[in-house]
This record gives structure tokens, C-alpha cells and sequence, in this order.
């Protein structure tokens, strides 16, 4: 199957996901309950697999889910323009008492990544400019939620590291989209070691220092942090966990959502 195929399930996701808004929002004229918004990429949203939101309706079934979350979308957009307008209203009219932003991995390793690497390697300059791209684009979106959902929680989801070689995502033996990772370092004139050394750098880098440091500064902001948390085994491809791996993460999510909301609620 083709990256036409892939839309096509994306698109079906993207339906999927408007028909749970509008269960979220039939709730929420009964619910006292925790409301939780989320933004972000495949990582919250993904057309083949189970993904943290869905979890998290499963395994905290008396907390409402709302989520803005889309394959494909880049932090630096979700932060500007269209997408940022609507971050601002749904926060505004919804009042989440914890919002997760999942954001930065596209900017990174999706296609952003081709950006950074030059010469055959890792362009530091261009990371590192790209660095403060992201957290201006969270910072932004942090104020969004403290101008407009005044004591709500924030967790900010730190991605595990890309597992090069498993390939892209797959129905059955049928790959549907990626590779990501690996075809741009090849392209880069850049091998499989090296290229998993350079994908690790980046992504320590995105959480030493942006995530981190954001966590720490603002006192309202929590930070998941997912290096080394997920078995190989439980990637559905390179960047990627699969439904069992998903919700080994939306369980690290939970207790931290029930940290952060019992934190800000005191």
C-alpha cells in the first residue's frame, strides 16, 4: 500500500477522532470529572494503532478526553496560524484541568529531520536553532493555557528513541508509510550506526534542552519522559510503539496526570 493508503486510514482516524469530540462534549454537560485536552502528532493520534487517548479512556474511564491530536502535525505549526487559533478556543471554551502537548517529534524526525543534516552528518548549528524554534512554540502554547485555563496542569510527552531498522508503519506485510528516519540519513550519505547515534543526539537534545528546562522553569508544567521505557519489541516501526507499547505509555501518562491535577488543584 501506497502513502495514498496511509491517508486514506488517516483520514479515516480523522473522522474517527471528530466523532469522540462530540461524545466528549455530550459528556461534559453531565461530567464533574477530570478534563483532559490533548495536543500533538501520531504519538496521540495514530490510524493503526491504539493510541495514549484511547487508552487513557479505557483504563480512567470517568475522565473526559478531548484531543486535537493529528498524524503528521508539526509543533512549530500547532503553535501558529489555524492550528494555534483552535488550541486557543477549544482551551477557552472547553477548560481543561490538564492539557498534554505531544509536539516536536516531525520538526525532528519526520520531516524536518532532512533540514538538519549536512555534509554527512549533523548540522549542530541548524539543531540547535531549530531547538529554540520548539520551545518558543511551547512556550507559546503554555501561555495559551495559562491566559485562558487559569491552574490547569500541563505534561509535556518525551519521546523514546527511534529504533532504525524496524521499518515503517505496515497493515499485515504491506508497508503504508516510512520509513522516516532512516531513508533521511541515507539520503545524507549517512549509515545505520551512525545514523541511530545522530537520532539519539537529537532527541536528548530536544529533552535536555527544551523539555527539561521547561519543566523546571514554569511550575505548572510536568514533563513524561519516555527514553528507554519501551521494549523494541513493543515498536510497531521505527518511531513508533505499537497498541501494547501505547499503552505501556498511557499508563506512565495517567500517573502523572493524576500527580499533576491533584498538585495543581492544592
Amino acid at each position: 500500500m501506497s502513502d495514498f493508503g496511509y491517508a486514506a486510514l488517516a483520514g479515516l482516524g480523522r473522522q474517527q477522532a471528530r466523532w469522540r469530540r462530540f461524545r466528549a462534549r455530550r459528556r461534559l454537560r453531565r461530567s464533574h470529572e477530570l478534563r483532559l485536552l490533548v495536543e500533538g502528532d501520531s504519538h496521540e493520534r495514530h490510524p493503526l494503532e491504539v493510541d495514549p487517548p484511547q487508552w487513557l479512556r479505557r483504563l480512567r474511564p470517568q475522565w473526559v478526553v478531548y484531543s486535537l491530536a493529528g498524524a503528521g502535525h508539526q509543533l512549530r505549526t500547532i503553535a501558529s496560524g489555524r492550528q494555534q487559533t483552535v488550541f486557543r478556543e477549544t482551551v477557552t471554551w472547553y477548560r481543561p484541568r490538564v492539557v498534554i502537548l505531544a509536539g516536536g517529534g516531525n520538526d525532528l524526525m519526520g520531516g524536518g529531520l532532512p533540514e538538519l543534516l549536512r555534509g554527512g552528518d549533523l548540522d549542530r548549528d541548524r539543531l540547535a536553532r531549530r531547538l529554540r524554534e520548539l520551545e518558543d512554540a511551547l512556550q507559546d502554547l503554555i501561555d495559551i493555557v495559562d491566559d485562558n485555563a487559569p491552574g490547569a496542569a500541563v505534561v509535556l510527552y518525551g519521546y523514546d528513541y527511534a529504533r532504525l531498522g524496524l521499518g515503517g508503519a505496515r497493515i499485515g506485510r504491506w508497508t503504508v508509510a516510512g520509513p522516516w528516519v532512516e531513508p533521511a540519513m541515507a539520503a545524507a550519505g549517512i549509515d545505520r550506526k551512525r545514523g541511530q547515534e545522530i537520532a539519539d543526539e537529537v532527541l536528548d537534545r530536544y529533552h535536555s534542552d527544551v523539555l527539561e528546562p521547561l519543566a523546571h522553569s514554569r511550575p505548572n508544567v510536568h514533563y513524561l519522559d519516555l527514553r528507554g521505557q519501551i521494549p523494541t519489541e513493543l515498536y510497531g516501526d521505527e518511531i513508533h510503539p505499537n497498541s501494547r507499547g501505547f499503552r505501556l505509555v498511557a499508563e506512565r501518562m495517567a500517573g502523572l496526570i493524576e500527580t499533576a491535577a491533584a498538585r495543581e488543584a492544592a
